[in-house]
Parts: structure tokens; sequence; C-alpha cells
């Protein structure tokens, strides 16, 4: 089954696959922590107070059980670093902004997760 917000909403409407769609199923997503999230349409701050942006699913067919579950998701990637986060892609992402002298490197992270990965990836 296709997950609804992989087509577009007219497509999604008349095939009806939203229906019986888990979210584990639909638990691929891409986010931003952004110090300009507050300008975004979707975006929260997490239980840390770091502002996300959420980039996948796109503003215009996100449903409240995605939204719900990015939320809950990286707040547990928060919590448990550890078991949730890919440190290869984390640090190679801070060294080479580091080494460059790239400032945005603590503004603008991009992170994504892949369907039926535990790990969340920076990059």
């Amino acid at each position: 089954m296709v997950c609804r917000w992989l087509l577009p909403v007219s497509v999604a409407a008349v095939l009806n696959v939203h229906d019986g769609c888990s979210i584990d199923r639909c638990s691929e997503m891409i986010v931003e922590v952004d110090a300009y999230a507050y300008d975004e349409v979707s975006w929260f701050n997490s239980n840390k107070g770091n502002p996300v942006t959420i980039k996948s699913p796109d503003d215009d067919v996100i449903v409240s059980e995605q939204y719900e579950y990015i939320v809950n998701y990286f707040n547990k990637m928060e919590r448990q670093w550890q078991n949730y986060l890919d440190l290869n892609t984390f640090l190679r992402h801070f060294l080479v902004g580091e080494m460059s002298g790239n400032t945005d490197t603590y503004w603008s992270v991009y992170m994504y997760k892949e369907r039926g990965d535990d790990m969340m990836y920076t990059g």
C-alpha cells in the first residue's frame, strides 16, 4: 500500500490510500532544525526547545497523525540519541561545518528518517 503523502492529494483521494496506512509505513520524514522555523507552516519546538521545520511530507498533504508521529519521534530521538541518531552522519556534518567555517552549521541542520529504519540521519 502506498502512503497518502507520497501521492498528489487528488490521486490519494481517488485511491483512498490513507485508510489502513499505518504510521510505521508512513514514517519517512525530512526535518530541519531551523532557527527560522517560526516562519514556516509545519514546525514545532522540541521538548528540548529546538525549533524544527517539517520539510517532508509537504505542508499541503501532511495529516495530523503524521505530524504527531514526527513530533513524538523527534522528541524520542533527542531523549535517546544513542539509540536513534546516526553518529557518523551527525559528526561528519558538524566536523565539515567547523572545518569549513560555515556558521550556518548551527542554524540549519537537515535530518531524515527512512521507512523501516529507526535511525535519524544528518545531512
